[in-house]
Order: structure tokens, then C-alpha cells, then sequence
């Protein structure tokens, strides 16, 4: 396939995403701010005034061709400035930047893939399963002017995914007393056997695949937004089809089990709570750059010493079978 159709390919799909985005700002007043959105995510500044990201009553996967044409379902409150609230339940802060979602505890058992997901995905690998849509995660980062980074082009691939920070946070209550975490103090790396250090998260948006039809295998002509097929939100485990990943290499190690929960710390599975998802300040941007350098170090350590290890076994293994085999008699004799 050629660049040009590559490209025209990709420009299709993100419409097909933003077609919602579209009837939003139609909705709430003009074409010149749509199009002002447009040119932001060209790449040029931020409009000034941003509109609300957008909810509608399907909860079928995003295609260039199965698109609603329900009405947007956002509420807003004059009392409630730049404050919109979405028919998932998603509730959006424009000028804080942030997005609270309403959770629940759903595994502290097993290793964790997934910090998050919606309901209907890995919910068993997953510390959180959120009452929202993905599209209207992703569509609310967008509209914060985030900008996605390079994401792994498989589950596990060992990379370090990029992409504008995030910061996570989950909060409850328990017998009248409230509780605030970062996500990272949540989760425990079986390596060190302490909370995972605080390097946030990065914006990578998921992405587009073809559709394959399921009876002959071929190609659709459509696709899919793979967020909302597999209800992916934050990834521990690096994976193309989350809005949010991992920006360590440890992403892609251990085949998603390096990472725990951190059962000291969390409520009971089922206990509701909120996550918050929003822009860092320019404080955490800095300890969050300072704890990537700090990983980045500890992860090269940690790999020469695995690999010395492995050096040693395969060296012992082989005297082993040396030992074993000295006094068999030559088949070749």
C-alpha cells in the first residue's frame, strides 16, 4: 500500500472517531470552533475555547460506518463552569484538565495486566473496571490538548511508550474515612516487592485495525477503535489497545506478571471508588522525570544481573549434562 492510501486511510478512521466530536460542537454553538478544534489537532496551539467531548447512546465500537446519529448527551450546569457531564457517568473539568470516573475494586488476587478497564473487558486483570466509554476517554485527552506518543505495535513488546503524562489517582471511603492514592501506590513490583515508583503514565491513544469478517476471514473495508472492542483504558502490561500505558520498559516484561496489587492498601474487591485522570503540574512533570531516570537505571541493573544469572545456569547446565553423560559409552564406537 502506498504512503498517500496509508495516510488516507488513517485521516479516515480518526474522522470516523471524531464524527461524534463534530455533531458536539455543532450542537453547542458553530462551525468556526469545530474548526478550530480541527486545527489543534493538526498540531497548531490549543483553541481558546474548548468544547465538551462528546457521549451518544450507542455502545458498539467505533467504525467509519456505524457511527449514531443519537443526539449528544451532555450536561452542563450553569453553576458548574467548563464542568460536563457525560451519559457514562464520565464527568469532565476542562479547565483543570481532568476527568473523574466512578470505579470499582475488581481484582487484587491476580497479576494485573490492567489498571483499568471498562466493563466487558479483562476485569480479572484489572485493578479497576470504570462505568465509562473509552471514546469518551479518548476524546476527552484530545480535548485537553494532549498529544499521543509512540505506542508497543504488540501486547508485551518491550519498549518505552511515549506520549504526553497523565496522572492517576483513586480515591474511597471506608467507615467515614477517606482514602487518596496515586494508581503506582497501588501496585506492587514482585521484583523489589515495593510500590511501583510514582513515573506516571502516557497518553497513547489506542488505535485503529481492520475489521476481519468472522465467517470468511477477509477484510470488512471498516475499522475498529481497538479501546472500545476491548474495553482497554490504563495498561501495566504494554498493549496497543489502551488509551494509557506504561512509560517503563518493565511494560513489556515478565508476561504481565511482575506487577500486584498492593492488597495492604486497597478496600475490599467490589468497594466503589472514584479515578481521577488529569494533567500533571509542572511539580509532578519534574518527579515524574526524575523517577523515569531512577527506573530506567534500576531496570538496566536488573537486567545484567538476570542476564549474569542466566549465564551462570546455562554454564552449570551444561557441566551437569557433561557429568552425566561422561560415563555413557559412545554410540559412535
Amino acid at each position: 500500500m502506498s504512503q498517500d492510501n496509508k495516510s488516507k486511510k488513517k485521516i479516515i478512521a480518526i474522522g470516523a472517531l471524531l464524527v461524534p466530536v463534530a455533531i458536539a460542537f455543532i450542537f453547542y454553538g458553530g462551525i468556526s470552533r469545530l474548526l478550530n478544534y480541527a486545527r489543534a489537532q493538526s498540531g497548531n496551539n490549543p483553541p481558546a475555547e474548548v468544547q465538551p467531548p462528546v457521549a451518544d447512546a450507542a455502545s458498539e465500537p467505533v467504525t467509519p460506518t456505524n457511527q449514531s446519529t443519537t443526539e449528544p448527551v451532555v450536561k452542563t450546569d450553569p453553576n458548574e463552569k467548563g464542568v460536563y457531564r457525560l451519559d457514562s457517568g464520565e464527568v469532565v473539568y476542562m479547565n483543570e484538565k481532568k476527568i473523574e470516573l466512578e470505579a470499582t475494586i475488581s481484582n487484587y488476587n491476580m497479576p494485573l495486566e490492567l489498571l483499568a478497564c471498562s466493563a466487558g473487558g479483562k476485569d480479572y486483570e484489572s485493578l479497576v473496571v470504570l462505568k465509562c466509554k473509552p471514546r469518551n476517554i479518548q476524546t476527552a485527552l484530545m480535548m485537553f490538548g494532549l498529544k499521543e506518543g509512540e505506542k508497543p505495535k504488540k501486547q508485551g513488546e518491550i519498549m518505552k511508550p511515549t506520549g504526553d503524562p497523565v496522572v492517576v489517582i483513586v480515591e474511597w471511603e471506608n467507615k467515614g474515612k477517606k482514602f487518596s492514592y496515586r494508581a503506582e501506590d497501588l501496585i506492587i513490583d514482585i521484583r523489589t516487592e515495593k510500590p511501583w515508583p510514582r513515573v506516571g503514565w502516557v497518553y497513547t491513544g489506542s488505535t485503529f485495525e481492520d475489521e476481519i469478517d468472522y465467517d470468511t476471514g477477509k477484510p470488512t473495508g471498516r475499522q475498529i477503535y481497538l479501546a472500545e472492542a476491548t474495553k482497554t483504558i490504563i495498561a501495566t502490561y504494554h498493549d496497543p489497545a489502551a488509551i494509557i500505558d506504561n512509560p517503563t520498559e518493565s511494560g513489556g516484561y515478565g508476561t504481565g506478571t511482575f506487577y500486584q496489587p498492593n492488597k495492604p492498601l486497597l478496600p475490599e474487591i467490589g468497594t466503589a471508588v472514584k479515578v481521577i485522570i488529569r494533567v500533571p503540574t509542572e511539580k509532578e512533570i519534574e518527579e515524574i522525570k526524575k523517577a523515569k531516570e531512577d527506573v530506567t537505571k534500576w531496570e538496566a541493573d536488573w537486567k545484567k544481573k538476570v542476564e549474569e544469572e542466566m549465564k551462570k545456569w546455562e554454564e552449570e547446565k551444561r557441566k551437569k549434562e557433561q557429568e552425566q553423560n561422561k560415563d555413557k559409552p559412545d554410540p559412535n564406537k
